[in-house]
């Protein structure tokens, strides 16, 4: 357990530790996080680093950054980054709320709004799946995705709200699944309001020059509403023809998709 604020902890280069943050505005800045650490916020300013006084909804530990900047970087080498109580706020300005690559990681209870690209990016590059987990999150007002993935994942998104992003709610564009491995979205009571492209967009993908590919995709859409978005409220779209090694099971069910331009 860390005292001290976010970016002296981040500064300080700490690892493998749990960084607690109190109530508060930081920033603008960049906040770089380190390998295997778990974040914190909502801790009440003034009172002692105990979980009795944290309370992320009315503690609000506001973070900002500054132009082409991305808020969270987690981009760093590690087993697994956990961002839990913060309020992401770009402004205007900044470029991406969180920025994730190759890296094992869960984002829980976040508003993330107005940044000028994506309001959460997934890339992945290694040979193994990436395991992310978004979880009671709303994600609004970005200037391009709320959520773009690439690259293969275990991604499981849960309870969380995508609403009024000037692109696609969430776009996986690609969902990569690998030789002799699994990748798989799991989307479960989530909804998707009045963005300005899908609400959903799942694009199914061999990896780039490969048609000789065996692989599988997971594809389970439960509980999710898709309402008012410009284009189609959910797409999932097989793009793997070439590779016909590669399978793709997708399960859609007790959805409501209304009022959507496709």
């Amino acid at each position: 357990m860390c005292s001290s604020d976010l970016a002296l902890a981040a500064a300080a280069g700490t690892t493998n530790a749990n960084i607690w943050v109190r109530d508060g505005s930081y920033g603008p800045a960049r906040f770089v996080v380190p390998p295997s650490t778990h974040v914190f916020g909502g801790f009440a300013a003034g009172q002692p680093f105990t979980l009795a006084n944290r309370a992320p909804l009315a503690n609000r530990t506001i973070l900002t950054s500054g132009a082409g900047q991305a808020t969270f970087d987690v981009t760093q080498v590690g087993v697994h980054v956990v961002l839990d109580g913060f309020f992401l706020d770009g402004r205007s300005q900044g470029f991406i709320g969180v920025d994730q690559d190759s890296v094992d990681l869960d984002v829980r209870a976040m508003t993330i709004r107005n940044y000028v690209d994506r309001g959460i990016r997934l890339r992945n590059t290694s040979n193994e799946p990436s395991i992310v987990r978004v979880c009671s999150c709303v994600v609004q007002s970005n200037g391009a995705d709320g959520m773009n993935v690439l690259g293969q994942f275990d991604l499981h998104v849960d309870g969380s709200t995508f609403d009024s992003n000037r692109q696609e709610g969430i776009e996986c564009g690609n969902l990569i699944a690998l030789n002799s491995q699994t990748s798989s979205l799991r989307v479960t009571d989530c909804r998707f309001y009045g963005n300005l492209a899908e609400g959903l967009d799942a694009s199914l993908a061999q990896p780039a020059l490969n048609n000789t590919a065996i692989g599988r995709f997971d594809v389970f859409v439960r509980g999710c509403l898709f309402e008012a978005n410009a284009l189609d409220g959910l797409l999932i779209d097989q793009e793997h023809e070439l590779a016909p090694s590669l399978y793709a099971h997708v399960v859609v069910r007790e959805c409501t998709a209304i009022n959507n331009g496709g």
